[in-house]
């Protein structure tokens, strides 16, 4: 999804919206490159990953060796000037997440999930655009208290608690 808004407008909204804690503004990052030339910024950390190899002489531990993977949000443009007053661009947004309610293995390492959103698009000269398409929804629920009387029927719920929580994200680039 994307759409085009009124520059001042849009940050007015924003900034209203953070006011009243209905939006949280994580980053604000900015570009500037040149007529076809790309341009990218890139945030994000190194995520070790543990791997074991088995030892071909019997007796010998297994080697345990650690590889680091790139987690990062990225975005990258190509802006090409078309005339005085429209702009093509090349917009490519990526981000990457660790999930780590999934271990991959037995060794705790987590999967990366890898969210990707690539457009062209035509915009006019001061017109914003919005990009969306990067989200996600979580939704956990559990039950905690004391181990074997939680369980017991009737007087059970007077030592147990039930917990319900979601989250919802939207990455969204203006």
């Amino acid at each position: 999804m994307f759409g085009i808004i009124g520059g001042n407008l849009l940050e007015l909204e924003l900034q209203a919206l953070q006011k009243d804690s209905k939006i949280n503004i994580v980053s604000s990052p900015s570009i500037t490159t040149l007529d076809n030339q790309k341009a990218f910024t890139e945030n994000g950390r190194k995520v070790p990953f543990v791997t074991m190899q088995p030892s071909t002489t019997p007796g010998t531990p297994p080697t345990q060796t650690v590889t680091f993977q790139d987690a990062v949000m990225r975005l990258e443009i190509t802006p090409h000037v078309i005339d005085g007053k429209n702009l093509k661009m090349k917009i490519l947004v990526s981000k990457d997440e660790l999930d780590f309610s999934q271990a991959a293995n037995m060794y705790g390492n987590p999967i990366i999930v890898k969210k990707h959103t690539e457009t062209t698009l035509i915009v006019k000269d001061g017109e914003t655009i919005v990009i969306s398409g990067l989200t996600k929804e979580t939704t956990d629920s559990g039950t905690a208290g004391w181990p074997w009387l939680k369980d017991v029927p009737v007087l059970g719920w007077a030592f147990k608690a039930d917990s319900r929580s979601q989250d919802m994200e939207e990455v969204l680039i203006f």
